[in-house]
């Protein structure tokens, strides 16, 4: 599906990668990396409502809300929940993934 500002929707990953944490939005290819998930999980929700309300100042932008990540990013964002739930058996890991609306994004506060 493509996305438009008033129908899209935006799949995020947020993983542990040693002591840091990586997130990705599959859509955008906005990738972002930080110390803690909630921190990570913030700049990639915020990363992407700034995304989207610039396209809605811009139409010409509307691209920008159909990107894929790099290569490395979009092969990571389906493996690692496959790889986390099989070592999920010796050890415990963070793992977010979630989806939200165009809509939803731009209502957030």
């Amino acid at each position: 599906m493509k996305n438009s500002l008033k129908n899209g929707q935006f799949s995020f990953l947020v993983y542990q990668k040693g002591n840091k944490f990586i997130g990705i939005c599959k859509e955008t290819g906005y990738v972002e990396e930080g110390n803690t998930d909630d921190e990570v999980l913030h700049r990639l929700t915020n990363g992407t409502k700034a995304i989207l309300l610039a396209v809605k100042d811009d139409s010409s932008l509307l691209s920008s809300i159909n990107q894929h990540p790099p290569l490395k990013y979009k092969f990571l964002f389906y493996w690692i929940p496959i790889y986390y739930s099989l070592m999920n058996i010796y050890k415990t890991y963070k793992l977010k993934r979630f989806e939200l609306t165009s809509l939803e994004l731009c209502n957030q506060v």
